[in-house]
């Protein structure tokens, strides 16, 4: 998933890929977000930025380098 975010040559699979992602962690990254931050609205704000950077930083992403 990670790769076809990276990949923006093909319309709308990016974003195909960022919600499949988001559907598929989010409610783990929640729930960890929630116990550091210890509040929900907070929680959310992290979530969001997290899944922001993620879709900025796609391209730079190196598997080699550390998994997701």
């Amino acid at each position: 998933l990670l790769d076809r975010i990276a990949d923006r040559s093909l319309p709308g699979d990016a974003e195909a890929a960022l919600r499949r992602l988001y559907d598929l962690t989010s409610p783990k990254l929640f729930g960890v977000a929630l116990r550091v931050v210890g509040n929900r609205e907070m929680a959310e704000d992290v979530l969001q930025d997290a899944y922001l950077h993620l879709w900025r930083a796609a391209a730079t992403y190196r598997a080699s380098l550390s998994p997701p």
